[in-house]
């Protein structure tokens, strides 16, 4: 799962996290896109929230599982500020970037699509 990277203010590069709330995926959907090789995935801009960076899937979770399951690369759209609802808010620090993903809540906790554990919060851990 390739997007671009970010320095951080500590001079650490890393890659924004992808994170997604949607846990149910219909099989028959997938499978749709599969065979369609829909394999396009929609994400907010990057933003910043307890000290990482970050990017939500919009739209295209099952074509995001339909990649995964052909062992093929998504193809990532990023998606226009002033075309998400609430995005404004990510501009009013943490508390702001917590309303933006309550609102785009699909009903589970975030997790990290590349790893599929849950999305890692809080400041970037030097390595040593």
């Amino acid at each position: 799962m390739d997007t671009t990277t970010t320095t951080t203010n500590n001079g650490l590069t890393m890659k924004p996290q992808i994170i997604s709330s949607q846990d149910y995926l219909d099989p028959d959907i997938v499978e749709t896109k599969r065979r369609e090789k829909d394999f396009d995935v929609l994400l907010s801009p990057e933003f910043d929230y307890e000290g990482r960076t970050f990017q939500i899937v919009l739209d295209g979770h099952h074509s995001l599982e339909a990649a995964r399951q052909s062992r093929r690369k998504p193809r990532f759209f990023i998606a226009k500020p002033n075309e998400i609802e609430g995005f404004g808010l990510t501009e009013n620090g943490d508390d702001g970037v917590g309303e933006f993903l309550q609102m785009h809540n699909n009903g589970a906790d975030w997790r990290n699509i590349a790893t599929n554990g849950p999305a890692t919060w809080g400041p970037p851990k030097r390595r040593s």
